[in-house]
């Protein structure tokens, strides 16, 4: 397995956000946002999402992985659609050999003031992802790609 100097950061949803980072400078290399809305079967989406992932690990082959911890918010059925999505990607991960950490929502969103506190609604969190996402890269994005970026950039600068 080549060893690589890249970061992929995935915020894993049917509009997945990615970003990869090039780890020893922090500079952010690439972005977007894949949509997974046209597969109705939620199973197929995970299948094509999984792909899309190993298509990035293929063209970036990056040293680790970062997905976002799920977190439960009164939806039982999004709760179990996404705990189902980030057991793919991780055993995927592990069968690939790759590293991969878990990223606490509130961990990035705090520590980059995206959340001010536990009232911060949900609108306003991705707001200010996307205001730190204009302010610290100047580029305009969407609120996934924004949570992808976060998560880099909270990865590759926490203590």
């Amino acid at each position: 397995m080549k060893i690589s100097q890249f970061v992929l950061n995935l915020d894993q949803a049917k509009n997945c956000g990615w970003a990869v980072y090039e780890k020893n400078t922090k500079k952010l290399v690439n972005y977007g946002v894949q949509s997974f809305q046209k597969y109705k079967d939620y199973d197929e989406a995970i299948h094509e999402l999984k792909l899309f992932m190993i298509t990035l690990i293929e063209q970036y082959e990056p040293e680790v992985v970062t997905i976002e911890e799920v977190h439960y918010s009164r939806n039982k059925n999004v709760y179990h659609k996404l705990s189902k999505l980030q057991g793919v990607l991780i055993n995927c991960l592990i069968e690939r050999e790759i590293d991969f950490e878990i990223i606490v929502p509130s961990a990035w969103k705090n520590s980059l003031d995206v959340a001010r506190g536990n009232k911060t609604k949900r609108k306003e969190e991705k707001e200010n992802s996307i205001k730190f996402v204009e302010d610290e890269y100047g580029i305009s994005v969407d609120n996934n790609t924004s949570d992808a970026i976060c998560m880099g950039y909270y990865y590759l600068n926490k203590k």
